[in-house]
């Protein structure tokens, strides 16, 4: 038995095979190894055949002359050829087994032509796995300290499928010999390997995102990588021959000694931190499985939601060229965008209709971030849904596009919006009045540059649209006590007094004001005689009040207090609107916006886990059309066609003694109506409408 190394050539019948890496001989009279090729024995055609018919442990001399020709035809090929056998490939490993471990001859040529293998072969784990722990084994028994850099990149980390678990072994203990960083490479192996981490779908199902995700958070935690540390006692790497020729031959055992290494993986509690790592990847990326589990297209709207947010960081909203464009063809003069609501639903696919829903409002809000813009209002602040004409304002941030998150934005938003009601109260908003309202918010509030932005913005879009006084005073009614109140109404005749002089329209709002604040106007009338330096008296309709100037500047001073209370009033409001409830043994009784009767009053509200009312069927309502709407809010539903208006607090009142937030229920009701009885069943306002007339259309 001789070997024909890598500058040899060998011809068996037909076929020539340049630099064979194999064993032959001429002799019948032994079995020297499973590899080797008889010149002596018949060769025939090539067939085909089905797979595993060369089967277990092939040997060259046992194999019929048919299957010769398969393996003598692909070792011709170059050993490149398509393989419907991998026993082929283990038959001709054989040889460089023995050749390598026993006689310690031609390793390098050896070890290039393994890895060759596993490139062109990795389909076979069995095959990758014995040439793994094959190319482990050799480089362990040299030593690691003797493997190059260039060396273990190229082995180590380019050869894909090579990382059996000795090979990671070996691997491991040459990062901590050289004390250098883990790689992201065997970071994601070390990882997927370990039987802490979860197994999921999601790995498979989006290998791509997940790489990238546990990069990323890799990357942030660890630089350039992890430094390993390896327990105190050697690692001993045995090795299992491939061969039948070496496991069956007892002589050739003695040559197949452990080799020792560093034991890095006799510490695992090193690697945690890599499981714990993995299992965030797995659990940031559900939401974006399930939205492909669904055939939702990667380059979707909906797809780059459902991205971590470590990924979306450098990936580009798929809608951002068309938000770009908009902008582009809409910037003013002096550098806004204001657009109705009409210009902008149409990017996220809503189309025309009197009012969107709140949750259709939240996803133009939420794209709009997603693309870079900050939009005005915005209804995770207000909380109130986009009406098809509404107004809005578009802006890109200086920073990340985020939403302003402290008290002092809130306090100062309710202060303009005071400020700016009040100042349209006469018909007209003056740059006076304007420059009063911006002097004090920049005096009292510490806002950041995109805060300020974001205020000036909803400022012009107040210019425009004022909002009404009454209603805002309402909303801070239930908020404030008398004597904040009274300060609110104090601050109203601030405003409407700082260009000197107050207005008939403006009395007449600030009676309106003082009516929603539940003030006595008398009070009013006593102020606005002291500002004339008359005696107390209703103001006249028809003529305008020249002011007292430092009573005025003494109640100017006062809107530092208002500030103050505006701001906890808001945080009050947000509180209330996140969960807090009157108790469910609270009586509840409500009156008529008109005062003509009272409501009908619930005496016992619901318990609203355990009973969940059920009202089948309701006057009106189709049978149909009541079983589409979740059964919770049956009852509700039940008592709010009981009457044509609802105030706002009443509507809020009734909401929440079912156990329910009052936007979520409106949103929740006008998404079922609107469907199903097609258009929304309450009308949002100054009051909340019930249209009856959507019932009594159907059939």
């Amino acid at each position: 038995m001789r070997w024909l190394g890598v500058n040899q050539r060998l011809e068996v019948g037909a076929y020539t095979i340049e630099a064979p890496l194999t064993y032959v001989t001429t002799t019948t009279r032994a079995e020297l190894d499973a590899s080797c090729i008889n010149l002596r024995l018949p060769v025939g055609r090539p067939v085909q055949q089905a797979k595993g018919a060369l089967g277990y442990w092939p040997q060259y001399s046992r194999i019929s002359p048919d299957q010769r020709a398969n393996y003598l035809a692909w070792m011709a090929s170059g050993r490149n050829a398509p393989l419907a056998d991998i026993g082929y490939a283990f038959l001709f490993f054989y040889g460089m087994e023995r050749r390598a471990l026993v006689e310690g001859q031609d390793i390098p040529a050896i070890l290039a032509e393994t890895t060759r293998l596993l490139s062109l072969y990795p389909e076979s784990a069995s095959f990758r796995g014995y040439l793994g722990s094959f190319v482990a084994y050799v480089l362990a028994r040299a030593g690691v300290e003797r493997l190059t850099e260039s060396d273990f990149e190229r082995i180590l980390l380019g050869v894909p499928g090579i990382l059996s678990d000795s090979a990671l072994s070996v691997a491991l203990a040459w990062l901590q010999h050289r004390n250098q960083p883990l790689p992201l490479v065997l970071a994601m192996e070390i990882a997927r390997r370990d039987v802490r981490s979860p197994r999921s779908v999601v790995t498979e199902r989006l290998p791509d995102q997940f790489r990238a995700l546990f990069a990323a958070k890799y990357a942030a935690r660890y630089g350039d990588g992890v430094k390993l540390k390896a327990a105190a006692n050697p690692m001993r790497l045995e090795y299992h021959p491939a061969s039948p020729s070496l496991l069956t031959m007892g002589s050739y055992r003695s040559s197949l000694a452990p080799a020792v290494l560093p034991n890095v993986v006799g510490l695992q509690s090193q690697f945690q931190p890599l499981v714990s790592i993995w299992s965030e990847c797995i659990e940031e990326l559900k939401p974006l499985s399930r939205q492909t589990a669904k055939g939702v297209a990667p380059h979707t709207r909906e797809a780059y939601r459902a991205l971590p947010a470590a990924l979306k960081e450098g990936t580009d909203h798929p809608d951002k060229a068309r938000w770009d464009s908009l902008v582009a063809d809409n910037v003013g003069e002096d550098g806004r965008v204001l657009l109705p609501a009409s210009a902008v639903a149409p990017l996220v696919d809503v189309s025309e209709r009197p009012k969107l829903t709140l949750r259709q409002s939240v996803d133009l809000a939420d794209t709009a971030q997603e693309v870079g813009f900050l939009i005005v209002p915005d209804p995770h602040i207000t909380g109130r849904a986009y009406a098809w004409d509404d107004l809005i304002c578009l802006f890109r941030p200086a920073g990340a596009a985020a939403l302003p998150a402290n008290g002092s934005y809130r306090a100062a938003a309710s202060i303009l919006e005071l400020g700016m009601a009040m100042a349209a109260a006469d018909g007209q908003v003056e740059d006076a009045e304007i420059a009063h309202v911006a002097r004090f918010l920049e005096g009292h509030f510490t806002l950041t540059e995109d805060e300020q932005r974001y205020l000036a913005a909803y400022q012009a879009i107040l210019q425009h649209r004022p909002p009404s006084l009454a209603r805002l005073s309402r909303r801070l009614q239930g908020a404030l006590t008398a004597e904040q109140r009274a300060l609110v109404g104090r601050f109203l005749v601030g405003v409407a007094a700082t260009n000197g002089v107050v207005e008939r329209q403006e009395a007449a709002a600030l009676r309106v004001a003082y009516n929603a604040l539940r003030l006595d106007t008398a009070e009013l009338d006593a102020l606005l005689a002291e500002l004339r330096s008359e005696p107390a008296a209703p103001a006249p309709a028809e003529t305008s009040i020249a002011l007292n100037t430092a009573l005025l500047e003494q109640i100017l001073a006062e809107t530092e207090e208002v500030s103050r209370l505006l701001g906890q009033a808001g945080e009050e409001v947000e509180e209330l609107e996140t969960g807090t409830q009157p108790p469910l043994d609270t009586p509840l009784v409500v009156t008529h916006p008109s005062g003509e009767q009272p409501m009908p009053a619930r005496p016992q509200a619901p318990d609203p886990i355990a009973d969940k009312p059920v009202v089948l069927p309701l006057p009106g309502v189709p049978s149909q059309a009541i079983l589409a709407l979740d059964a919770r809010y049956h009852a509700l539903l039940a008592d709010l066609l009981s009457h044509e208006v609802w105030d706002k607090e009443e509507f809020s009142t009734l909401v929440r003694r079912y156990g329910m937030m009052p936007a979520a229920a409106l949103e929740e009701i006008n998404t079922w109506s609107d469907e199903h009885l097609g258009d929304f069943l309450i009308e949002d306002g100054d009051a909340y409408g019930i249209r009856r007339e959507l019932l009594e259309n159907e059939p």
